[in-house]
């Protein structure tokens, strides 16, 4: 899989964490894109939208009888696709070690073969182990 990485270093907390930070947070990404097919895509999108729509209404409307049939519409469809939504709008992000893991590690990986490798401050040539890496960046130096 071919990716283009941008990386905002300049909110790391410390440069010594660039590598791993950069890894944990983009293995989230990857991992999350990857559980979906798409038939889960489509209702999670849709959920989403009728979601942002409602927040997107004027104030007037929002506080008007219009606002029952927006609220009916999104939890008749919330109810007809709970298990998705539910699903991928809580546990998506999750630090499993079957998904979360392996993209972490593909994603270091890409770093260490990229022109990227100059901020590798602390000189690791592997990625770390799950149990290492799946709480990172809790207690930030």
């Amino acid at each position: 899989m071919d990716r283009n990485i941008t990386i905002p270093w300049y909110t790391l907390r410390s440069k010594k964490e660039f590598f791993d930070t950069v890894a944990h947070e983009s293995s989230h990404v990857s991992a999350y894109q990857e559980k979906f097919d798409s038939k889960e895509k489509k209702i999670f999108t849709q959920f989403r939208q009728m979601l942002e729509e409602f927040n997107n209404l004027p104030d007037l409307v929002k506080y008007s009888s219009v606002r029952d049939g927006y609220v009916k519409k999104a939890l008749d469809y919330y109810w007809k696709h709970k298990k998705i939504i539910d699903t991928y709008g809580s546990k998506g992000w999750a630090h499993g070690v079957n998904y979360f893991y392996p993209a972490y590690q593909d994603c270091f990986n890409s770093l260490i073969t990229s022109p990227c490798v100059s901020y590798n401050y602390n000189n690791s040539s592997s990625p770390k182990s799950f149990n290492e890496v799946r709480d990172y960046g809790k207690d930030y130096d």
